[in-house]
């Protein structure tokens, strides 16, 4: 952010920046980021002709730096606009995205009617992100959508029901009917937005495709499945997936009579999974792709070709399989965990490569804070009874401290 500062033109016309849907980032990030830009513009010795404009919803973590700020902020309410102006101009954009729908699918207008307009634009209310859902779901069709028309009309609540409360049920008719209307697995559908709603990615396709060791094909046909909850962008590591809005994981979390039971994720039983899915990956990888290299972090052209031969999946597993195991709360698989997590920590061959991968692949605050998540695991007395892992982490915490100090280190049991 210092870069773009100090290399501002002054004599420019004005520029705007939008960040939308800053609330969806991580507390801590949100909050970080926001603090940072306030800070570089209280530092400012100099009018800039640049803008931001920040999207999001009223939470505390957000609202706090703004209000310590120096700096000329304006704010908007939208939830304080006349809910009648907000409709109509969900009405306005339901009919427009409908026709742009027909028009560049060359579906007609024979397969929609007026009602369905004020239909979809009522069960919105003011959510403009149902409105938005159901359109995507419309367009995900090769041929005119009357099947998921009828489900649509077939969410339709009474007036003054709740936005929300329609939402939820409409994400709930959409995971009800995917194997009905995309010939797909559900189960394998309902595993890939856990995933997604896991807040631990960003995920990449060949992130997915090899966590779950299924062809990059079907990952594909099982995310076009989801594509009115999900979007794909392109990104310098691949092709990225993000839910696209934060009230679907909301949904799939709550414990509102609104998300169905069979629905519903059990976030702990799911973490639990990923665990035992991060460690088998582990085991395998840091086996066969040893890495024994040099710690020499400010040479970016040692560093980046190898960061580069670590598989997407392998970095995913040495960096989050600690944050899996904290939210972990499955007692089903507490044997299985048990020989898995004895297994890995026992493997002498196991632990120094992952501690290397960490290096390479974060910088050293988080590589820091990984370690610091792995002593404590010696502090859930389920572990530390079981396997006296007090021996085992301080040798491992000096190992880390005494790699993060050094230029060269080896660290491969060769």
């Amino acid at each position: 952010m210092d870069k773009i500062f100090k290399k501002f033109p002054r004599n420019i016309a004005p520029i705007v920046v939008v960040v939308d849907g800053l609330d969806e980032y991580s507390d801590a990030g949100a909050q970080t980021f926001l603090q940072a830009l306030l800070r570089r513009f209280e530092r400012l010795d100099h009018p800039v002709q640049l803008r931001f404009i920040l999207f999001s919803r009223s939470e505390t973590h957000i609202g706090i730096p703004i209000d310590q700020t120096t700096v000329q902020v304006s704010r908007l309410e939208l939830h304080n606009v006349p809910h009648s102006i907000v409709n109509n101009d969900i009405r306005k954009y339901v009919e427009t995205g409908l026709a742009q729908m027909s028009r560049e699918k060359a579906w007609g207008n024979e397969w929609y009617t007026s009602h369905d307009i004020n239909l979809i634009a009522a069960q919105a209310d003011i959510l403009f992100i149902y409105a938005s859902t159901v359109l995507k779901y419309l367009a995900n069709s090769k041929f005119p959508p009357l099947k998921r028309l009828e489900i649509v009309r077939g969410a339709a609540l009474p007036t003054k029901s709740g936005a929300l409360r329609s939402l939820y049920i409409f994400y709930a008719l959409i995971l009800e009917n995917l194997g009905e209307v995309d010939d797909l697995e559900p189960f394998e559908v309902d595993l890939i937005r856990n995933i997604l709603s896991s807040s631990l990615g960003p995920f990449t396709l060949v992130d997915i495709s090899e966590l779950l060791n299924w062809d990059l094909e079907y990952v594909q046909a099982c995310l076009q499945s989801l594509s009115s909850v999900i979007f794909v962008s392109h990104s310098a590591t691949g092709k990225l997936v993000q839910v696209l809005h934060a009230s679907f994981p909301e949904f799939l979390l709550s414990s509102s009579p609104h998300t169905p039971a069979h629905l519903r994720l059990d976030i702990g039983s799911f973490h639990g999974a990923f665990t035992l899915r991060c460690l088998d990956i582990l085991k395998v990888g840091l086996r066969e792709h040893p890495l024994g290299s040099y710690m020499d972090r400010s040479i970016d052209r040692i560093r980046s070709p190898i960061v580069m031969k670590i598989r997407p999946s392998l970095q995913y597993a040495a960096r989050y399989w600690l944050t899996h195991i904290s939210k972990w709360e499955d007692e089903t698989t507490s044997r299985e965990m048990v020989l898995s997590l004895t297994h890995f920590i026992d493997d002498g061959y196991l632990l120094p490569p992952w501690i290397e991968c960490l290096a390479w692949t974060m910088n050293l605050r988080t590589f820091h804070q990984a370690v610091d998540s792995f002593t404590t695991l010696q502090v859930r007395a389920s572990f530390s009874r079981s396997w006296g892992l007090v021996s085992q982490t301080s040798a491992l915490y000096r190992l880390c401290h005494r790699t993060s100090g050094t230029r060269r280190l080896s660290l491969c049991p060769c």
